[in-house]
């Protein structure tokens, strides 16, 4: 019984570190042949129209927008905000080039062991991919296009440029995206204003804006809050009487 289940862990190794090297592999293959990708999504904002409501007569009586966006620009973000979403999303966001290979190497174990999608690897910059090409379906074909990606816009844009556009589009629940209209809608002020707490807060309610929405459940919402403090405490971003 131990000698069959050592050979399994054995085959399960082998066959994770295959993929690995067929991944890395192709995606420099990817990257020398293909070039540069148009990212234009990247470069400009362009914010959802709102629906119009009509009466019977065509006349405009109201409009609504639940896709609320007020982009904002990096060099105004507090330097606190930018490391708890790095204390909570990516602690490599800046030495990496899009992907984390021990990430990857760990989600492939348990996805391989569960023979479906059930763990991520998501850097800051996988994120913002699939937030702006792709749907939420969770399948290999998807996620190794989100890689390939990923790697690309590491390569056309600055790490500020990719963190300005993730602030600018990451889903906070309620109809609420990007950190300028979560701060208004959460504190009633700009995000250039936020206390290291309130940063936390919005780094926190991004891993699951259902369960950690502060407006539809706070509790759950502060303790998740004080793990991205924990986090950022640990990493050196703050002191541990701020914390």
């Amino acid at each position: 019984m131990n000698f069959r289940f050592g050979r399994s862990i054995l085959f399960l190794f082998s066959f994770s570190f295959f993929l690995l090297f067929a991944f890395v592999s192709g995606a420099l293959f990817f990257l020398v042949t293909k070039g540069e990708v148009d990212f234009s999504a990247l470069e400009r904002y362009d914010p959802a129209v709102p629906s119009v409501l009509l009466d019977s007569n065509g006349k405009q009586w109201g409009a609504f927008q639940l896709d609320k966006r007020d982009p904002i620009n990096i060099d105004v973000v507090p330097k606190h905000l930018i490391q708890a979403f790095v204390a909570s999303e990516d602690h490599d966001f800046f030495t990496h080039t899009g992907l984390s290979m021990r990430g990857i190497l760990r989600s492939t174990l348990v996805n391989l062991y569960h023979l479906k999608i059930v763990q991520g690897a998501s850097t800051i910059t996988q994120q913002l991919v699939k937030l702006l090409f792709f749907d939420s379906s969770r399948t290999f074909k998807r996620k190794v296009k989100e890689q390939f990606l990923s790697l690309l816009v590491e390569r056309q844009f600055t790490k500020e440029q990719i963190l300005e556009t993730y602030l600018n589009h990451v889903y906070f629940g309620c109809g609420i995206y990007g950190v300028q209209a979560a701060s208004q809608r959460f504190w009633g002020k700009d995000a250039g204003k936020l206390s290291i707490a309130e940063s936390a807060m919005l780094a926190a309610v991004v891993k699951s804006p259902a369960r950690y929405c502060p407006l539809l459940s706070p509790l759950s919402a502060e303790k998740r809050r004080n793990l991205v403090l924990n986090s950022m405490k640990n990493l050196g971003f703050i002191l541990p009487k701020e914390y």
